[in-house]
């Protein structure tokens, strides 16, 4: 089965909705559950569903909560999230980010008290669409060591950033890990390399599902991305008053445990002249590196394939949110009317 783009946000907000999110709530994380399924990532997308609405329906996740302006100074403002859906609070700061942005020349947003967020680069692809350049972070679940450690001292705390350009928006989205639990997940047994975590004997995992099942993940580039991934946890629950990554139990959910920040940024010389030298500096790196696929290429193109095509539903997948459209009485045909 496959499903456009339309359907995918269709789904997300019927069913989000259905499962306690407020009308509101379910539209904002349904756009962005839309937006990370298009960019062919292969997790932190659709497939996480079925767990936002079991956390929803469980009362883990708050899907009402309203995010609460607690401090503002300038283009600068703090907001709690009251265990709100991490794609909700979020969605809600970028959005806020963008406005003190236009109005201002920047803006810069942070929530706490939120959850899981889902991907960075819908986030990111949003501010670069509004013609303006940002970053999107946020802190996790502790799930990584630190350099000469073995145990788990701080998440992999991703960052997502984002700019317009000639044809497609520059869109970069990473973790400090060498590999997101996503990843990790979706790779299970397969062997990966032993740079990239320890088993539960703390010895080099073999595969990703070692690292899953009691092992801890390795920062990319040791102390650089053990450092910036502190840099990330400050720039998030340190600048909002929220809790640290490590506070949160491994692998939890529903909490309100995790911060995102957003920084968005004008364009002083405007949208053309960064297309422009955008495209010079695109010019410079293919001349000299034929082969290199640049961030936000291999996005692009999987979106444009789905947009025209639609996107290929897992039949697992399907399945499940078929059980969910049982369980909170909606009709699946229903949901594909869109």
């Amino acid at each position: 089965m496959r499903l456009s783009p339309k359907q995918i946000e269709n789904l997300c907000q019927q069913l989000l909705q259905a499962a306690g999110a407020s009308q509101e709530n379910a539209s904002l994380a349904a756009e962005i559950f839309r937006r990370a399924t298009t960019k062919g990532i292969g997790h932190h997308d659709l497939s996480y569903l079925p767990a936002r609405l079991k956390l929803l329906r469980s009362g883990r996740v708050n899907g009402t909560a309203q995010p609460q302006e607690i401090w503002k100074k300038g283009a600068m403002s703090v907001f709690d999230g009251k265990n709100g859906l991490g794609e909700a609070c979020c969605h809600y700061a970028v959005r806020q980010a963008l406005e003190r942005a236009q109005a201002q020349g920047l803006g810069l947003c942070t929530v706490r008290h939120s959850n899981h967020f889902l991907a960075g680069i819908a986030y990111s692809e949003i501010i670069s669409e509004a013609g303006l350049m940002g970053l999107v972070w946020s802190n996790t679940d502790a799930s990584m060591s630190a350099p000469e450690s073995t145990e788990m001292v701080i998440g992999n705390n991703p960052v997502s950033f984002g700019s317009p350009s000639e044809d497609h928006p520059f869109l970069m989205d990473i973790c400090m890990a060498y590999a997101s639990l996503g990843t990790l997940a979706s790779l299970k047994d397969q062997s990966i390399p032993a740079h990239w975590g320890l088993n539960a004997q703390r010895q080099s995992a073999k595969t990703a599902q070692e690292i899953l099942q009691g092992g801890v993940g390795s920062p990319i580039g040791n102390h650089k991305g053990f450092g910036l991934a502190l840099m990330h946890e400050f720039l998030t629950a340190g600048l909002n008053g929220g809790e640290w990554g490590v506070e949160a139990p491994p692998l939890s959910g529903g909490l309100g445990v995790h911060s995102q920040t957003v920084l968005v940024l004008s364009l002083p010389f405007g949208i053309e002249d960064l297309k422009q030298r955008t495209k010079s500096l695109k010019s410079v790196i293919h001349d000299r590196s034929p082969n290199t696929r640049l961030p936000g290429d291999r996005a692009s193109a999987y979106q444009k394939e789905v947009f025209a095509k639609g996107y290929e539903l897992p039949p697992e997948l399907e399945h499940n949110l078929k059980t969910w459209c049982e369980e909170l009485n909606l009709r699946w045909e229903h949901l594909l009317e869109a």
